[in-house]
């Protein structure tokens, strides 16, 4: 467990831009992102998508937000990781609101990553090489994946959420991204070089919460 002052200095870090402090930082404050959805995970939003997509949406807001990050007296970094699953929640039952006024209403299906897909994704990022500190847990896998994909490009994690999560093929991802096969998998090759660098960084915050 990291020390107040190691915190402060990892947040600083990240407002600077360094990932993997941001990853460090993710890791350690999870379960709070998990908590404040789950507490706020509304039986009309269970009828949309599933809790890790949600999850998933607040994690990619954190690493798109945390540049204008800045730390107020009293308000700690978890506090601000609270408003900002807050305001995704918020915003997740506005945009589904208008969807049913709309008639447009449909149901998000994106399925919860297994242990059998974690290993999966895992074979497929080490390909060439032995993951780095694999962790034990698959728990603690998931929580890993889910942070290191939050911080692909938007185009690479809908390319690897797509491919290892919704089990699409290059065409069925290229017609979904209005891309040529080729291009998709130019797409998860990049992402899987740059996973397994994330991944790699994130590793040394495993087993060590």
């Amino acid at each position: 467990m990291k020390s107040p002052a190691d915190e402060e200095e990892l947040v600083a870090k990240a407002v600077a831009g360094d990932r993997a402090a941001l990853q460090g930082l993710l890791l350690m404050h999870y379960e709070t992102i998990e908590t404040t959805v789950r507490a706020r995970f509304t039986k009309e939003l269970a009828a949309q998508l599933e809790v890790d997509d949600l999850i998933q949406e607040v994690l990619v807001d954190v690493h798109r937000g945390i540049g204008s990050y800045a730390s107020r007296e009293g308000s700690s970094f978890k506090a601000w990781l609270r408003r900002v699953a807050e305001n995704r929640i918020i915003d997740t039952v506005r945009r589904y609101q208008r969807l049913k006024r709309s008639g447009r209403r449909r149901r998000v299906d994106v399925h919860r990553p297994s242990s059998e897909m974690l290993d999966s994704v895992l074979e497929w990022i080490f390909t060439d090489s032995d993951p780095p500190d694999r962790p034990a847990r698959h728990e603690e896998a998931r929580q890993a994946i889910q942070v290191c994909i939050a911080g692909l490009k938007p185009e690479q994690r809908d390319a690897v959420t797509a491919h290892y999560f919704e089990h699409l093929d290059t065409s069925e991802i290229a017609e979904r991204l209005g891309r040529s096969s080729g291009a998709v998998r130019e797409l998860l090759r990049r992402a899987r070089e740059n996973l397994k660098s994330l991944l790699g960084s994130a590793s040394a915050w495993l087993s060590s919460r």
